[in-house]
């Protein structure tokens, strides 16, 4: 690793333009890394670009860094290859993964850095990528990799910094619930403490401050539950018709995953909801069934016990194709 950090702030200082991104449906962790990365190029000078799929929900505005966020890049001109900027790609390893409007970004695999905790990616030769899948986050990793260089910030933008990544890290561990902590985990979040965060402030936001409408859907969405197989499996959705009763947009079922888990014998829980009159999006959660392999068979990804991809398909019939899947996986098991 050390390596690999001396190889990345070798790029970052030696550079002067920069794209940073991450997956569509951005979330906690990726914006995190995002923010925080962003930030800490714009005290070294550089112009820097946050370019996503879609605008971060509104619960991450306290971090400060959502208006910057954009959906279309100001940086590159036309047929200036010559300067085109570095593309920072975090909390993923596949371009698709962050979406087919921003595909464009991509001219030169030499200029791409990945920086990602997920399995099996995909094969870059001349990317520069930094891929622990051993770590709880990407915030995390890019706490390791940036922790010295930020130590002359000052108080004020140190405590937005180290906002940005435990907000993150929290996120993704679900508060130190899920089995992806360690004690490297822990170290990093002391630090970040020590370096200001706010836990009650990042813990709020992350996961306790929904509005009344958004728990209505949840509610809406809970009563969808349908056991299968004695209760292993667990599936349940949340459609367009119970947003627009709702008055939200579908980024407010963020976190609606955590609401059912793997454990009290559930073993594989999967969540749907329709983003749109042709699309569906899953998160596939298990507590030993490999759904990395299930999101796979739809050209998605993730983790080994949490997985979630993209599909043009209606809900009743993705529904009835993922039980027929995931059934006879576990019968098999």
């Amino acid at each position: 690793m050390n390596n690999l950090k001396k190889g990345l702030i070798e790029k970052l200082k030696n550079n002067n333009n920069f794209i940073i991104t991450t997956h569509e449906n951005s979330d906690g962790d990726g914006l995190g890394t995002q923010f925080a990365l962003y930030q800490y190029l714009k005290s070294l000078g550089k112009n820097v670009e946050m370019l996503n799929e879609d605008f971060p929900q509104e619960k991450y505005a306290f971090l400060g860094f959502n208006q910057l966020v954009k959906k279309e890049l100001i940086i590159r001109k036309e047929n200036n290859e010559e300067n085109d900027p570095y593309v920072i790609m975090v909390d993923c390893n596949e371009k698709s993964r962050i979406g087919e409007s921003l595909q464009y970004i991509f001219r030169d695999d030499s200029k791409l850095i990945r920086i990602d905790h997920h399995r099996n990616p995909e094969e870059i030769p001349a990317s520069f990528s930094i891929i622990d899948e051993n770590a709880s986050s990407v915030c995390e990793i890019l706490f390791y990799l940036l922790r010295d260089e930020v130590k002359n910030f000052d108080e004020q933008d140190l405590k937005k910094w180290a906002n940005c990544l435990y907000s993150g890290i929290i996120f993704d561990t679900n508060n130190f619930t899920n089995s992806n902590v360690s004690p490297g985990t822990f170290y990093a979040v002391s630090e970040l403490k020590r370096f200001g965060a706010e836990h009650r402030l990042c813990y709020m936001q992350m996961f306790e401050d929904k509005s009344n409408n958004i728990l209505k859907l949840l509610g809406e969405t809970l009563s969808t539950i349908e056991e299968i197989l004695d209760g292993k499996l667990v599936i349940y959705h949340t459609t367009q018709k119970m947003l627009k009763n709702c008055n939200l947009k579908s980024e407010a079922t963020e976190g609606f995953t955590k609401e059912v888990r793997p454990d009290n014998g559930r073993q594989v829980v999967i969540y749907i909801r329709e983003t749109d009159n042709e699309y569906c999006r899953v998160s596939l959660r298990s507590n030993g069934l490999n759904v990395q392999k299930i999101a796979g068979e739809f050209g998605g990804g993730g983790h080994k016990v949490a997985s979630g991809f993209k599909v043009k398909m209606d809900l009743e019939p993705l529904k009835k194709k993922l039980i027929e899947i995931v059934t006879s996986k576990m019968v098999r098991n």
